[in-house]
């Protein structure tokens, strides 16, 4: 199950939107993968868009600016919370992530604990052939301090959070 099928029934219901697929493409850089466009029937469409777009700063060209310009303030805001600054150290990024956790918006939430569940099950399905066994377990535990932090958004997802961790290496 991908971010976007996660998010899928946890904010109130909302009218069909069409940004979706276009936060889709614009996500997309070439030779990367990402969930495909979907209606968003019962999902936020600014979470929805946040959850597509949330890593396209870090790792496209793609500024701020031109996400507030092509999706919205809303959803530029929900992705710059959910941004880490590469020019940081990866110890210091993650550590600042478990740091901030607490603080972040219900939207920027929902993103981070289905983003944080979604990576567990990749792990759990399709190991990274370099990652050791004690690297995937420092995953699991570190991405349990980030979700344990977060504000309480939706008993469902935390659920499937929880499951996934269940599986630990």
């Amino acid at each position: 199950m991908g971010l976007t099928q996660l998010l899928r029934g946890c904010s109130r219901p909302t009218v069909q939107c069409q940004p979706v697929p276009a936060a889709t493409a614009h996500a997309t850089p070439a030779g990367r993968s990402r969930p495909a466009g979907r209606p968003c029937a019962g999902t936020d469409p600014v979470v929805l868009q946040a959850a597509v777009l949330h890593d396209t700063v870090e790792d496209t060209d793609t500024s701020l600016e031109e996400l507030t310009t092509h999706f919205g303030p809303q959803v530029a805001a929900v992705v710059a919370e959910l941004t880490d600054d590469k020019r940081l150290p990866k110890v210091q990024r993650k550590a600042l992530q478990v740091e901030h956790a607490p603080h972040k918006s219900a939207q920027a939430a929902l993103v981070k604990l289905a983003d944080k569940t979604c990576n567990l099950r990749d792990i759990i399905a399709s190991p990274p052939a370099d990652w050791p066994l004690q690297r995937r377990r420092d995953y699991f535990d570190w991405a349990l301090q980030v979700v344990q932090g977060l504000p309480p958004v939706s008993p469902a997802l935390r659920a499937a959070f929880d499951a996934a961790y269940a599986q630990r290496p």
